[in-house]
């Protein structure tokens, strides 16, 4: 699977904004994601919130991101 298939949802509600996923979101747009703009998941306390493939990443950075990306992927081979 190539980066713009993977399903990749960041949330842009008002916390996870707040805290940098409108940001999280570009940088991974200029790393060749496509990114899904997400809504609110009630999951404030740990924003920012991402989820690759519906896994979740919580406060979320670029790295831990890049991390789950790579976790999913060698769990997709396996």
């Amino acid at each position: 699977m190539n980066k713009a298939q993977l399903k990749i949802e960041v949330c842009f509600g008002p916390d996870c904004s707040d805290k940098g996923s409108r940001e999280l979101a570009k940088e991974l747009e200029a790393l060749g994601y496509s990114i899904i703009m997400g809504d609110c998941r009630s999951q404030c306390a740990n924003s920012p919130l991402v989820l690759v493939e519906n896994l979740s990443v919580v406060t979320a950075t670029c790295a831990k991101v890049l991390g789950k990306i790579e976790a999913w992927k060698t769990s997709e081979d396996s």
